[in-house]
């Protein structure tokens, strides 16, 4: 996701149900879940503004930060 003020917007949208994982990438947040198409359901109410969205297929980078979280969250 891109537009304005993405901290506030990542940690709004860690609280938001079918969002699994929001990581910023330089300018951009990549928000990711189980189900595409609960994710996108989601996400919809913050594209009705200044946010954008655009799929990204996922690549080592997200898998290792989702493993890096699951094992923080897991043994601390």
């Amino acid at each position: 996701m891109s537009g304005p003020d993405l901290a506030a917007l990542a940690a709004t949208l860690r609280q938001v149900p079918d969002v699994e994982q929001v990581v910023a990438f330089g300018n951009t947040l990549h928000v990711s879940g189980r189900d595409e198409a609960r994710l996108g359901r989601a996400l919809e109410p913050f594209l009705r503004g200044a946010h954008r969205a655009e799929r990204v297929e996922t690549r080592l980078e997200h898998v290792f930060i989702s493993l890096m979280q699951t094992a923080r969250d897991n043994y601390g």
